[in-house]
């Protein structure tokens, strides 16, 4: 076992959240850390992947033939839930 003897031993990060405007371009979209990286502290990021990947199903099974609207739809869902972890 490795005992810290002084401040030299230790190693510091600096995290930065970002978080897009919007998630998509054209027929692009982006989801977790991609769409929204935030602090590995808060232990959300596999989860907010998830729900990105479950929004995003959702939005394209209600406008299966428009996938400029169902972009549009995840990226409004997820806006509200995203920015409460972006403030935490």
């Amino acid at each position: 076992m490795m005992h810290l003897r002084d401040m030299q031993q230790v190693v510091f990060a600096t995290y930065h959240d970002t978080v897009s405007e919007q998630v998509f371009h054209h027929r692009a979209v982006l989801l977790g850390d991609a769409a929204h990286a935030m602090s590995p502290q808060l232990g959300q990021g596999a989860n907010l992947a998830l729900v990105d990947a479950a929004s995003l199903a959702d939005a394209i099974a209600k406008h299966p033939h428009n996938v400029c609207a169902a972009l549009a739809a995840h990226d409004e869902r997820r806006r509200d839930h995203v920015a409460f972890y972006a403030r935490a």
